[in-house]
Order: C-alpha cells, then structure tokens, then sequence
C-alpha cells in the first residue's frame, strides 16, 4: 500500500506539472489514503445482481462521499442489463443524486454488452438522464459539506448538504426505505428566512417553524435549493 502511495504520488506531481486531472478506478476503497491525490474518484458496481436490486450501503456511499468531499465520485454499472429495467435505472440515478454522485453504466463482464452500444436501452432511460444528471452536478459542483445544518424525524430518511450560504446551497433528502415514506426537515443551523425550491418534481417549498414535510416514494429523492431572498 506504501508502493503504491508513492507510485500514485509521482503521477499526480506529472499530471499537476501539465495542467492535467487523474481519475482512479476502485478508489477510495481500501486505499484510503489515495484520495487526497487523485482529482475524480469511482467504482464499477452490481447493484442488481441476480436481479435483485442490492445498492451500496448508506455506511458505504458516506464513506467514499467523506473521503472524496468535494471532489467528483462516478459509478459504472456492471450488471446484466437484460435483467436492468428501466425501473431499477431509475432507483439507481436517486440514489447516485442523494450523495452527490455521478451514475455510470458499462458492462456485466467489463467486455461485451455495453450499455452504450445498446440503442434499446439508452434511449430507453434518455429521460432518466436528462431529469437526474443534471441535477448530480448541481450538487456535486456546489460540494458536499459534512455539516449538514439539517435533520429528519425518521432514521429511514436522510438528508446531505451540499454548498454554503450566503448564496446557494443545496439539500437532498432520500428515503432509504422500500416503502413510501412522509419525513419532516428540520434547518437545525441553516437559517429559514429562505427561498426555496425542489428541483426534482419542481415545486416551491416553504418552512413552518424551520420544518417542512415531504412525502417521499420507496427509495425516492428530493433536491432542495435554498437561497438568499436577495438573490
């Protein structure tokens, strides 16, 4: 693990040297301490094995969220995508929001089948795309914050934070749950004189109390983008 500290190291001192970025595969994971070194991080991933839907654990994705802070984290699907339907595409891109993080597809044998040479199925899931990535990276550049300034009333529902005020700063609040869900958030140290509005659906919120009440489909996410009412 030391070798390949220093391997790693010397690549990022070539790349700084040239202006350039370095992505590393299958970090961090258990090499913990490339992080600092590399610019985006990732993984390839099943989160459908045996078409069971089985994602990375809450304790898993806010281990490499912490790791990573505001640096980008991407997801490549290795699963089989006969066996991937357009519902499960869906939980996967809510789930890849919630943390911040960038959804990804490729291979079930990291050779043949790829997803993007597979028309059926890309354009299948363009409104998936088209409604989640951008909103990953909305997220993602305003970067994560491991002071979340807010809090839900229920284990089953979290919520991150992404972004400092004054400005812009943004919340996801994701039901971890195969159930439906109704969640309350409270700002515990973000202050409410706010505007505020969901970007998934599309819709103004307003807080009571510093609290507002979401009602949230099994594994569904909410993007919340608070800002100063001057703005």
């Amino acid at each position: 693990g030391m070798i390949g500290f220093e391997y790693v190291r010397a690549l990022e001192r070539d790349m700084r040297a040239r202006g350039r970025l370095m992505m590393a595969n299958s970090t961090p994971r258990s090499w913990f301490w490339l992080a600092p070194l590399v610019d985006v991080m990732g993984t390839e991933s099943d989160w459908h094995r045996g078409g069971t839907w089985a994602p990375m654990s809450d304790e898993e994705l806010m281990y490499r969220r912490a790791l990573c802070k505001g640096k980008p984290f991407c997801f490549l699907m290795n699963s089989d995508f006969s066996n991937f339907p357009y519902e499960i595409s869906e939980k996967f891109m809510k789930r890849a929001l919630a943390y911040g993080m960038f959804p990804g597809y490729f291979s079930a044998d990291a050779s043949t089948g790829h997803y993007f040479k597979r028309p059926e199925l890309y354009n299948r899931d363009r409104p998936l795309f088209k409604k989640y990535v951008p909103l990953c990276r909305l997220v993602a550049e305003a970067g994560w914050e491991p002071l979340t300034g807010a809090s839900t009333d229920t284990p089953d529902v979290i919520v991150e934070r992404f972004g400092q005020l004054p400005g812009k700063c943004y919340l996801t609040v994701y039901n971890l749950a195969e159930k439906r869900m109704k969640a309350t958030v409270k700002l515990t140290a973000i202050k409410c004189q706010l505007v505020c509005r969901e970007l998934v659906a599309g819709a103004d919120v307003t807080w009571r109390d510093r609290q507002a009440s979401f009602d949230l489909e099994a594994c569904g996410v909410r993007a919340l983008e608070l800002r100063d009412e001057a703005e």
